[in-house]
């Protein structure tokens, strides 16, 4: 998990304790369960109702993305396509020895779809088509997580 989020976490309950503490010592005046219940009731009913159940069942996962973050860095992504490329030069069969410790599946499945020997304009559209999917699938997250707001 990113030092950020914990640090915004921390700063944000901090900041409403704090709001409320400096007009009341009592917390339990601002907290109730029909409070709760209504406001979080309506939140799922409302994002129920948006979006299909299939993707509201994901929210957890997608929650858990944010976070846990990402292991991937640009810096080792690139190093790696780097060593790729030099292993590359070397023949097919080099490459092919190499393609298993490509953590990357992405990365991973366009090399051994090079190795396969697939042409460029099909390997290019199938790399298209899976990025656009995933970018279909967490604009919906994004859009999911929005309503809630």
């Amino acid at each position: 998990m990113d030092i950020a989020t914990i640090v915004g976490i921390l700063l944000g309950i901090g900041s409403i304790l704090g709001g409320i503490l400096l007009m009341t010592p009592d917390l339990g005046m601002f907290g109730s369960a029909s409070s709760f219940a209504i406001v979080f009731g309506g939140m799922i009913a409302s994002v129920s109702v948006a979006f299909p159940l299939q993707e509201v069942m994901k929210l957890g996962a997608a929650m858990g993305a944010v976070f846990k973050g990402s292991k991937e860095k640009l810096g080792d992504e690139v190093d790696g396509a780097v060593e790729v490329s030099e292993t590359a030069r070397k023949g097919v069969a080099e490459l092919e020895s190499k393609v298993s410790s490509i953590d990357n599946p992405f990365f991973r499945d366009g090399v051994q779809m090079v190795i396969d020997g697939m042409a460029i304009e099909e390997l290019t559209d199938i790399l298209t088509t899976r990025i656009e999917y995933r970018e279909s699938r967490e604009r919906t997250q994004a859009d999911l997580f929005k309503s809630m707001g």
